[in-house]
């Protein structure tokens, strides 16, 4: 069985076939800003019950406090949240 899913690009997946793919997944990698606020939206975590690590490394985090809190209700037995992105200035 796998248990790590690592998302590097966009992915067009609805909510209900992202659950399906991640119901025993222990390790979540997101390294793209297009997916973290579609996972919240269709609360793909409410299914993730065996995830422990949970990555989000990216140029943008788009994550509210209360959509946080959601993932970390959902997700019951997660020990650890990595957060790493880097804010980009535009050069006009």
């Amino acid at each position: 069985k796998l248990e790590k899913l690592s998302i590097s690009f966009c992915l067009q997946v609805s909510g209900a076939s992202l659950q399906k793919l991640t119901k025993n997944f222990r390790t979540l990698s997101i390294n793209t800003n297009d997916m973290t606020p579609d996972l919240v939206k269709y609360g793909a975590f409410g299914q993730l019950t065996k995830l422990t690590e949970l990555v989000f490394d990216c140029t943008s985090l788009n994550l509210s406090d209360h959509e946080l809190v959601k993932i970390l209700e959902g997700c019951h037995q997660l020990k650890s949240i990595f957060i790493r992105y880097e804010h980009t200035k535009d050069h006009n």
